[in-house]
């Protein structure tokens, strides 16, 4: 799970208490290690397959809806903007998970 924390910018309490839900639900899948069993493998289930592309499809569609009004020539800078954006909140997560 610490991996997975990392990647989530969460604590591991955070992430095995989400991983729990989503296990309950029929998300994923827990598997251990078979050498140690203090590895846990997740992996997303056809259930959380879906889900995942309808949130990925929701998030395409909304930059497309915000790039919709924006000149030709300034729909890059809109998007680097946007990637900026999320850049530096994730670099503020990271900075914050640090500090606990």
């Amino acid at each position: 799970m610490g991996e997975l924390s990392k990647k989530m910018l969460t604590t591991g309490s955070a992430t095995t208490q989400t991983i729990d839900k989503l296990f309950k639900k029929g998300y994923v899948s827990r598997n251990s290690d078979k050498n140690d069993r203090r590895t846990v493998f997740i992996k997303l289930k056809a259930k959380g397959k879906k889900v995942y592309r309808s949130y990925y499809h929701c998030k395409s569609d909304l930059i497309s809806d915000i790039c919709v009004n924006v000149d030709s020539n300034k729909k890059e800078f809109v998007r680097v903007t946007i990637k900026k954006i999320i850049n530096g909140r994730r670099k503020n997560l990271e900075r914050n998970m640090r500090k606990t």
